[in-house]
């Protein structure tokens, strides 16, 4: 790409820019401020208590006290610092929009209430996605992340999908508007799979025809919550409906082969 060109897609407000580093440092804080909150929790705790006295009894009821608040320290602090992983994971996402590229702040934000998460994916369930294409993508990166909880074997699936369908676009030569538009497809890929039941997508073993039945809708689901995408994706929105269609025709939900199956599914495939 011209270097001209890379700079003026950089500074338009229509797309997002990786932000790897700071996704990499709040995944550290993450990480790091539960320990420390519980470490610094213990130290005072031990500090303000008084003596139980000299016997081993009261030395062990005492670093007993001191286990439990900070282990309770270290679970709150860390479901709160968690809420942070979504916009970890958007900072690390280059993604371009069909309009004015919303706050990734915003979106975290709106994906890190469980409550109101809980209601946006019956909503999906029932209706599916409405509205303008740019409220639509808004909402279904909301949705995105609802994904990452329900279907927990498969966590940053969608994610890793993006990325590496971004190398094989470049690998590719494709153009950069069908770039933008092949990875937002791969990002948003399995959403279907909200779907279908957490008991399905997360039993152990071999699934029962009826739940094969049920996995094998969640392509044709992703299709329809996301088509006020469709005329903003243009052929690539196919690679929702495709992903699990194969050359010999094995695949589902249609059982296409070869070069009936989409370009947009056969990369995501």
């Amino acid at each position: 790409m011209d270097p001209r060109e890379g700079s003026r897609l950089a500074g338009r407000q229509d797309r997002w820019e990786g932000r790897v580093v700071a996704s990499a440092a709040l995944k550290a804080v993450v990480i790091c401020t539960p320990v420390l909150v519980s470490v610094l929790t213990g130290v005072a705790v031990d500090r303000v208590m008084p003596s139980f006295g000299p016997t081993l009894v009261a030395v062990l009821a005492r670093w007993v006290v001191v286990l439990v608040v900070s282990t309770a320290a270290l679970v709150v602090a860390d479901n709160l610092a968690r809420r942070l992983l979504p916009l970890a994971a958007l900072l690390r996402m280059t993604m371009a929009f069909p309009d004015q590229a919303p706050s990734r702040f915003q979106i975290a934000r709106r994906s890190a209430g469980v409550t109101n998460l809980d209601a946006r994916v019956r909503h999906a369930r029932e209706h599916g996605v409405t509205g303008t294409p740019i409220q639509a993508a808004e909402e279904i990166l909301v949705l995105v992340s609802a994904l990452t909880d329900h279907d927990s074997r498969t966590r940053g699936h969608s994610e890793r999908t993006h990325l590496f369908t971004t190398m094989l676009a470049e690998e590719l030569g494709l153009p950069q508007e069908d770039r933008d538009r092949l990875t937002w497809a791969s990002l948003v890929h399995d959403i279907g799979k909200l779907e279908v039941s957490t008991a399905t997508l997360n039993k152990n073993g071999k699934p029962d025809d009826a739940e094969w039945e049920e996995l094998r809708s969640h392509p044709g689901h992703g299709a329809r919550i996301c088509e006020p995408l469709r005329p903003w994706l243009g052929e690539w929105y196919d690679a929702i409906g495709h992903h699990h269609e194969r050359w010999d025709g094995t695949g589902y939900p249609h059982g296409l082969a070869g070069t009936d199956i989409s370009r947009a599914g056969r990369i995501v495939s």
